[in-house]
């Protein structure tokens, strides 16, 4: 937590949030590539049936 202070502090408001946004919709672009490849989504409703 005071690391990333430190951050929001040297980059200022919007460095960090442009940074923030950019990370979140690699990773959200990212993880919907997998998803789509090799059927993630398809596995994780399957364990959480058999859970059920």
């Amino acid at each position: 937590a005071i690391v990333l202070t430190c951050k929001i502090l040297m980059f200022g408001w919007s460095g960090y949030a442009v940074v923030t946004v950019f990370l979140v919709l690699t990773t959200y672009y990212s993880y919907t590539g997998l998803d789509r490849r090799i059927g993630i989504r398809q596995v994780i409703i399957n364990k959480l049936h058999r859970k059920n």
